[in-house]
């Protein structure tokens, strides 16, 4: 358990938050517990950035990814949500059935991100399952799960050889990152307003299994 207080320097805005960050581990399951109360209105949208790479290799290309969803956040040039949302039909980001993730960046190659880097509105399934990232050869399997409606798929294409790792260099594709949290659909970002004194509690879930 990690509790902190993040103080206006560190926001950059006018207000402080208490955090209480806790993670769990029972067996094949990290569930990871998010707390959060502000001293005056703020935004509060806590996610993890982990990375997950399942193969024996280095990149994520042959490795499957579903997603229960059937739309995703447009957003403009500058990342930032137009509060529109297209359907993943016909397109890369359809994720609605097991997807190799090397094809939909190769059909992504061309876009300034060259991969995914997209804020997918999910469906949480009756056991808060969002996605599952699996390995076909090596059968490892990941499945995140929450109840909250967004999931950002990123995967790590700008990756360089200047980030040192255990396994190597760092190169295009050597993980992805999974991170649950709620939708800011508009600029405004009403959707993860936390407001004055009232603590608001998230949970992310990931759970392991190899077939």
């Amino acid at each position: 358990m990690v509790n902190t207080i993040l103080k206006e320097a560190d926001l950059f805005c006018p207000n402080s938050v208490r955090i209480n960050f806790t993670i769990y581990h029972n067996n094949n399951q990290v569930t990871l517990s998010f707390a959060g109360v502000s001293d005056a209105q703020t935004l509060f949208n806590p996610t993890s950035h982990a990375y997950f790479n399942l193969s024996d290799s280095n990149q994520i290309l042959d490795q499957t990814l579903q997603i229960h969803a059937q739309e995703f956040l447009e957003l403009d040039t500058q990342k930032i949500p137009t509060g529109q949302f297209n359907n993943v039909l016909a397109t890369p980001f359809d994720f609605t059935h097991p997807q190799q993730l090397g094809s939909a960046i190769t059909a992504l190659k061309n876009t300034p991100e060259k991969g995914i880097d997209d804020l997918f509105h999910v469906k949480p399934q009756e056991d808060y399952e969002i996605a599952i990232l699996r390995d076909p050869k090596t059968k490892r399997k990941i499945r995140i799960c929450s109840n909250r409606n967004g999931l950002v798929v990123f995967t790590a294409n700008s990756f360089t050889n200047q980030l040192p790792f255990k396994r190597g260099n760092g190169q295009p594709h050597m993980g992805i990152a999974l991170e649950p949290q709620t939708l800011p659909k508009s600029p405004d970002y009403q959707e993860i307003q936390l407001a004055a004194n009232i603590s608001q509690q998230y949970c992310i879930r990931y759970q392991y299994s190899a077939e």
